[in-house]
């Protein structure tokens, strides 16, 4: 596991630095939404895939080795149609990665890595403990509160492809973040109150979730701006580790305040942390301006 995860760290630079090469950059909203929701649509499909074989009473070896098979096979494809990426066949050549100690003074990229840190700790209360936290709040069967679960990630989802047009519509994209993540920071306060009939609960983190899809083309053009003349790769390399650095943070700490026996302070905090995340968009716009 821990090679496979070796082999899959390569995923996020490579992807984005393929996208930025390749496509031009009136479509870079549009080409970023369909690969988000691209790879979100896998996250959803996988676990449902993996539960429908297990259920069957595949053995598990042979269930994790079908999906072993799905990479192998994405990787011949690869290479057999990898001189398709780019122009004429051949990706345009972008300057050189800069060096380690320029990515941790450069405003720009250190916010939008802080950026992440905000936004992955955020989402990742929702994700990993609201199930919990409604079942307290409400008393409610866990089959119950996964529904508020799965209509907010299902929104997210589904405001994807629509987030691409919008980041491609203006060049105002710190607007755009800015409104999303208020939107959703209000949502999920709201549910913390525990005020709200359970059914209003499901449509109120519906609009969480969705603008948390709607936020993500208009968040992977900024970074791509904020790369300016370097290597997109390392740069993305560098912002995505926050996501991932955010999420293993925070896990901790929204499982000792669901212990406490406050669950509404899950949703507070989540909340918190997306208003944390405007905050470094507003600073990073003013930090773009500034070096104008």
């Amino acid at each position: 596991m821990a090679l496979a995860g070796v082999g899959n760290s390569v995923f996020h630079p490579a992807d984005y630095s393929i996208i930025s090469v390749a496509v031009e950059e009136k479509r870079l909203g549009k080409a970023f939404s369909c690969h988000t929701f691209g790879g979100s649509s896998g996250m959803v499909a996988g676990p449902l895939i993996m539960a429908i074989a297990l259920n069957y009473e595949i053995p598990w070896r042979t269930a994790i080795g079908a999906i072993g098979v799905v990479g192998i096979a994405m990787a011949l494809m690869f290479l057999v149609f990898g001189g398709t990426v780019g122009e004429g066949g051949a990706a345009k050549r972008r300057g050189a990665a800069p060096p380690w100690r320029e990515l941790l003074t450069s405003r720009p990229i250190l916010l939008m890595f802080l950026y992440y840190i905000c936004a992955s700790a955020g989402n990742a209360g929702i994700v990993h403990f609201s199930v919990p936290a409604l079942g307290q709040m409400y008393n409610i069967p866990v089959v119950g509160a996964a529904v508020a679960l799965t209509v907010y990630q299902v929104s997210a989802l589904a405001f994807v492809l629509p987030g691409g047009f919008v980041a491609d519509w203006t060049k105002r994209h710190d607007l755009v973040m800015t409104a999303c993540l208020l939107t959703a920071a209000l949502m999920i306060a709201l549910i913390g109150f525990g005020l709200l009939p359970f059914w209003l609960v499901i449509g109120v983190i519906g609009v969480g979730g969705a603008m948390r899809g709607l936020v993500n083309a208009a968040r992977d053009v900024s970074v791509r701006h904020s790369a300016g003349e370097h290597s997109v790769g390392t740069v993305f390399a560098f912002v995505s580790s926050g996501f991932l650095f955010g999420g293993a943070i925070t896990l901790p700490i929204y499982g000792f305040l669901l212990d406490l026996g406050s669950p509404q302070i899950v949703f507070w905090t989540s909340a918190f942390f997306s208003v944390c995340s405007v905050l470094t968009i507003t600073l990073h716009s003013r930090s773009k301006k500034s070096e104008l």
